[in-house]
């Protein structure tokens, strides 16, 4: 039983070390639901770029750009919006967009929210989207 114990925390205890190896992300945003396909795109916090399910044009957002990017997600305060906000005249097969910054992730369906709009359009130049 001795020897089950040990193992288990060696375990525990590389996978807290390789969790603290990754730098957690600063933002990440995307697309789900509808009839639409989903992806995510992730910005970590030193600036890598990785995405799944679509193509972007850069793999690297440099630290300027990140900067910028982190003051307009704070400015819109992107952090007290709902967390999920259904346009009017949008149909239930639509997708819908969102956003995560820190632990808060914020989902809009349609285009009634301009802040979050224009976030989301930055963030997207910020990686050349669809390049």
């Amino acid at each position: 039983m001795t020897r089950t114990v040990a193992v288990g925390a060696l375990l525990a205890a590389l996978l807290v070390a390789s969790a603290r190896a990754q730098p957690a992300p600063a933002l990440s945003f995307g697309r789900s639901g509808g009839n639409i396909r989903p992806y995510t795109v992730t910005i970590s916090a030193t600036g890598r770029v990785t995405a799944v399910g679509v193509k972007v044009g850069k793999t690297v957002v440099p630290a300027a750009t990140l900067k910028a990017l982190l003051r307009l997600a704070a400015s819109t305060r992107l952090s007290s919006m709902s967390p999920l906000t259904l346009c009017p005249q949008t149909l239930p097969d639509f997708a819908g967009s969102w956003i995560r910054f820190g632990t808060h992730r914020v989902a809009v369906r349609g285009s009634c929210n301009p802040a979050f709009g224009r976030l989301y359009a930055a963030l997207t130049r910020a990686v050349a989207l669809g390049a």
